[in-house]
């Protein structure tokens, strides 16, 4: 069972399809409800939770999709 788990993961998924608009849509609903006024870096963290796991990209591509 662990074998497969194992290679289950390591399968190249196609990435995801979504929507920028959506994603913020959705990042701005979630900081709205735990904060009044909300820093740079609490909108930041609520777009990467709300963004898909496999976007297709590279880990350095992420910074500069935030």
């Amino acid at each position: 069972m662990a074998h497969d788990v194992v290679e289950r993961a390591q399968r190249a998924e196609p990435p995801a399809e979504w929507s920028p608009r959506d994603v913020i849509a959705r990042a701005l609903a979630a900081v709205s409800e735990t904060k009044q006024a909300w820093s740079r870096s609490a909108l930041l963290r609520a777009v990467s939770d709300a963004l898909p796991g496999n976007l297709g990209i590279g880990p350095d591509e992420v910074e500069e999709l935030l």
